[in-house]
């Protein structure tokens, strides 16, 4: 019954392809969506799961799977190391670097890096970290393998070996080894590093920022796109009146190295993070790819020191202070703060568009849509207004990427505000920034309507939750109970985040069959989860759920499946030496790792473990049951009831 065409499916967006030259093996990059980039070795009737799956990430796990089991991929790289996968081709040349003789060359897009892979011994290794967008790679008649760069250095580009140093035993392993700060403890700079504050800084989940920028050898920026070589930047995050981390950025000539330092708990100094990055107590320390996902040459890679982030006494400073050429003139409209009342509409939400999307959707910045949200960039050249998403659109009702008078079609405005998957900033930030919000969808209402739409997608219940997105405040409990009655899953992720008493007393009330409830939960929650005979042992045993745990609490943890995760549940991503990756929760000491939907734990052998990151949030989705027809969800609750 299937289609005799399709030679595999479920791969998401495949990019490049190439044939083992002995084996006629068929390998095929394939760009992943938000967290993951796949490779995958395609066999006849394959299913590689997109988008049911993200390489080893669930994404819509209530999807039907297909006719053929869902396969992992040959590897997948999380995008702490790259964002989007360019498939290569085998070394077959026997006069140059013949120690790559046979190995699989690959690398990627945004990062600039290029790997090799054995398929033999499925070891991966990185052999070149450049400043090029790869976008294909080529081969000569003797084999050797080029790459090819779409940038401003556009060009085929050929490997070289080069003697790689040893890394400096003096580098600075503390914020206090830097030598920007005379003493960290109190922020204090040392001579010639001076602070700054961007007009639009990027939203951070509210944590508040401190910026420094010191230039080397009394050298002036003349092109903010290449300041002096040795120029840096650095950037301390608070919490809650603590001091996180301290982000170091070092500009050395056309591109930028990038390093993290975590503060201790004594707040007397910063420790530096690993390359890799990691997670703390529910902070994350971004690796040095994704800094320089946003440094990047296209989009900056100066985004909060700029002309049009400083603003006119900054600027007339950093020009008495030789930092910034004499003759170096403003732009004629700056960035203002998306909270100012006062600044024009378009401006505030201009500003917030440019300091949070547009260092990745410019020309070449590395965003998958061809937008531009510069702040200089003309609205009709935005390429965003009245054009169709390309990357989903979320079961909005006619949707656009800007729906012009209708925030609620607007796709860029449901990525803005939903806490859910499709979230964007992809990078950073996690929750909504309310000023954002209320700036993007105040200027959205406002601009003209030239295109009539037949739909009335924009229910009084969405206007009615748009004080709520702006404000952060819970929405009443009618407009609560009003969105969720459309059982549309994109509303699910605007409301997910208003976890209150209402949002429990709504579901509480719900009534539902239990005998239904047993079928939804053998499709939904039995690849994670056992009830009796039925389901996996990856999370917690639900046999008896009921007997401890009143109907509130179950339906709390299913709700907010992360606020309590139990040590012995905690999800940890793995990456091997051959760079396979996985996802999954420790067992047996770390020996084992339980993985949804296999019924058997893996084996794991700690010696060949690269990277153990814990997660800090669960394995289950946040927006499970808005996920689900409401029926659905009340029978499941029901079922849940049962289990005594």
């Amino acid at each position: 019954g299937i289609r005799p065409e399709i030679y595999a499916y479920g791969l998401r967006n495949p990019w490049k392809m190439c044939f083992q030259p002995d084996s006629g093996e068929l390998l095929v990059g394939d760009v992943g969506w938000e967290m993951w980039e796949m490779l995958d070795r395609v066999t006849p009737g394959a299913n590689f799961g997109w988008p049911i799956v993200e390489g080893p990430q669930p994404v819509r796990s209530t999807d039907p799977p297909g006719p053929t089991p869902i396969l992992p991929p040959l590897l997948a790289y999380p995008h702490s190391e790259g964002a989007s996968i360019t498939g290569g081709y085998f070394w077959e040349s026997k006069t140059r670097l013949s120690e790559l003789q046979g190995l699989y060359l690959f690398g990627d897009w945004v990062s600039g890096k290029i790997w090799t892979l054995d398929l033999n011994t499925r070891e991966r290794r990185e052999i070149a970290d450049s400043s090029l967008q790869i976008v294909s790679f080529g081969r000569s008649d003797s084999g050797e393998v080029y790459a090819l760069d779409f940038g401003d250095r556009a060009g085929l580009y050929r490997l070289v070996p080069t003697k790689i140093q040893a890394a400096s035993k003096d580098f600075p392993r503390t914020l206090s080894e830097t030598g920007l700060f005379e003493n960290p403890a109190t922020e204090q700079p040392e001579s010639g590093v001076y602070p700054f504050e961007p007009v639009a800084p990027m939203w951070q989940d509210g944590a508040t920022a401190k910026h420094w920028v010191a230039i080397p050898n009394t050298g002036t920026i003349t092109d903010f796109k290449r300041p002096p070589e040795g120029t840096v930047f650095a950037k301390t995050l608070a919490r809650d009146g603590l001091r996180m981390e301290t982000q170091v950025l070092v500009f050395e000539g056309r591109d930028c190295a990038a390093y993290t330092y975590r503060w201790n708990e004594e707040q007397t100094d910063a420790e530096l993070v690993g390359k890799d990055g990691e997670t703390r107590d529910g902070w994350h320390f971004s690796s040095r790819t994704d800094c320089l996902r946003c440094h990047n040459p296209f989009g900056g890679p100066l985004l909060g020191f700029t002309p049009h982030q400083l603003d006119q006494p900054q600027f007339d400073l950093m020009k008495s202070l030789a930092l910034v050429a004499k003759n170096a003139n403003p732009p004629k409209e700056r960035l203002v703060s998306p909270a100012a009342e006062d600044a024009p509409l378009s401006a505030r939400a201009r500003s917030w568009l440019h300091a949070n999307c547009a260092h990745c959707h410019c020309n070449g910045g590395g965003g998958s849509v061809t937008l531009q949200l510069g702040f200089g960039i003309a609205e009709t050249e935005m390429n965003a207004l009245d054009a169709l998403p390309l990357r989903g659109d979320f079961g909005l009702a006619d949707a656009r990427v800007i729906a012009p008078g209708a925030p609620f079609r607007s796709a860029l405005f449901y990525r803005a505000a939903t806490s859910g998957q499709g979230h964007m900033p992809v990078i950073g930030a996690r929750h909504p920034d309310p000023s954002g919000l209320r700036a993007l969808h105040d200027w959205i209402a406002s601009l003209p309507v030239e295109t009539e739409t037949t739909t009335t997608p924009t229910t009084d219940a969405l206007a009615d939750l748009y004080p709520s997105l702006a404000s952060g405040a819970a929405p009443s409990k009618e407009t609560l109970a009003s969105l969720r009655s459309e059982n549309n899953p994109a509303i699910g992720g605007l409301i997910a985040r208003f976890s209150d008493s209402s949002r429990l007393d709504h579901y509480l009330a719900l009534k539902g069959d239990a005998e239904k409830g047993r079928a939804v939960f053998a499709s939904v929650c039995a690849t994670c989860h056992r009830a009796g005979s039925t389901g996996l042992d990856v999370g917690p045993d639900l046999t008896f759920c009921a007997s401890r745990l009143s109907p509130r609490e179950i339906l709390e943890n299913i709700l907010q499946p992360g606020a309590k995760i139990d040590r012995l549940y905690a999800a940890h991503t793995l990456t091997l030496e051959d760079g396979t990756t996985f996802t999954g929760i420790p067992a047996e000491s770390g020996t084992r790792l339980k993985l949804p939907g296999l019924p058997d734990p893996l084996p794991i052998d700690r010696t060949k473990v690269r990277t153990d990151t814990a997660l800090p949030t669960s394995l289950m989705p946040p927006d499970l049951l808005e996920s689900l027809p409401e029926s659905d969800a009340a029978d499941l609750l029901a079922y849940l009831a049962t289990l005594r």
